[in-house]
């Protein structure tokens, strides 16, 4: 198995509603658990414009500020073939507004 040397960068998005933490579900791949809103960082792309981008094109939620930098963890993604560094950067995102429990 070969291993990879460039980390790749992803995000995830922690997005919360008063007492409520936003998470969706895949409906073409219902067996995939809940999830928060995330994904790739693009080459060249600021880690956190890639987390407003990535909750924008998973939510079609809008937003520009608020967005806090939690944590970045680094870890090694096992694929069948070779070995992945992913550096993941987690954010939180107080959310306002009127938004419905479903």
């Amino acid at each position: 198995m070969t291993a990879l040397t460039k980390a790749i960068d992803k995000v995830l998005i922690y997005a919360t509603w008063n007492d409520k933490l936003l998470v969706f579900s895949e409906p073409e791949n219902p067996d995939m658990p809940l999830q928060v809103p995330g994904g790739t960082v693009d080459e060249g792309e600021a880690i956190q414009a890639a987390a407003y981008r990535e909750f924008h094109e998973e939510t079609g939620i809008l937003k520009t500020s608020g967005m806090r930098s939690l944590e970045s963890v680094t870890y090694e993604y096992i694929e069948p073939t070779h070995t992945e560094t992913h550096r993941r950067h987690c954010f939180h995102l107080p959310l306002d507004g009127k938004f419905s429990d479903q």
